[in-house]
């Protein structure tokens, strides 16, 4: 079937619907919080660990030594998500930062080196470098290093809501455009950070902002991952 589409805007169309099929799933399994309260159409309400749930029932480790209860959605009116237990408070995150940049932006994977200073703010540094090579000649050369400061707003249930801000170094060294320079990148960012039940200090994010960047006398700037929200995996230790 023809949908209009070359073989390179093929390609990119796939690739964003991978995006969303991965950022899909990471909202299902993210889902299940670490405790709640289900409140039943009787008026009853059961409190626990959600351990899972399928089309018909949901799989509740009650706090009260019932073992673990088998809840039909039926009877369920209300899950209430509890958000009082996660405290990030001194821990070290290492991860993966991944944006899209607004176009004509230099931009470029980077690896994520995240501190909490209390429950609600954290120091982030990224520090990105790659390039490209064809017959033996450099094309692309690009080193990033970025400092985050970030701060929750809204703790609830199994995720958190923040704001925040970046100041970021780049060097760029780039044929196609005849760039050999450094320059200064600014960041305003929104985000949401999802936890997992089984691996409660594992985070997955997505954000969307504000960028401009400026690299010799080149300057970019605009709503940055207008296409797709920026991703970031990462791990506390």
């Amino acid at each position: 079937m023809d949908i209009g589409l070359n073989d390179e805007s093929y390609r990119g169309y796939m690739k964003i619907k991978i995006y969303y099929v991965i950022l899909i799933m990471f909202f299902l399994f993210a889902s299940n919080a670490y405790a709640a309260k289900i409140h039943l159409n009787s008026g009853e309400s059961l409190s626990g660990k959600i351990q899972g749930m399928d089309d018909q029932t949901l799989s509740l480790e009650s706090d009260r030594g019932f073992g673990v209860l088998q809840i039909d959605k039926a009877d369920m009116r209300l899950i209430e998500f509890d958000g009082n237990q996660r405290d990030l408070s001194r821990k070290f995150g290492l991860g993966y930062y991944q944006k899209n940049p607004v176009a004509e932006e230099f931009s470029i994977g980077s690896a994520s080196l995240k501190y909490w200073l209390n429950s609600t703010d954290a120091v982030d540094m990224l520090i990105g470098y790659g390039g490209t090579i064809e017959g033996g000649d450099k094309l692309e050369e690009i080193f990033s290093l970025e400092v985050r400061f970030t701060k929750v707003v809204l703790q609830e249930g199994n995720h958190d809501v923040y704001w925040g801000g970046g100041l970021g170094f780049i060097s760029v060294t780039d044929e196609e455009t005849r760039t050999d320079d450094t320059g200064i990148t600014l960041r305003g960012l929104l985000g949401v950070e999802f936890f997992f039940v089984s691996y409660p200090n594992l985070g997955v994010s997505a954000e969307l902002g504000v960028s401009n960047q400026t690299v010799g006398d080149r300057t970019s700037m605009g709503v940055f991952s207008a296409g797709f929200p920026t991703m970031a995996v990462r791990y506390y230790f």
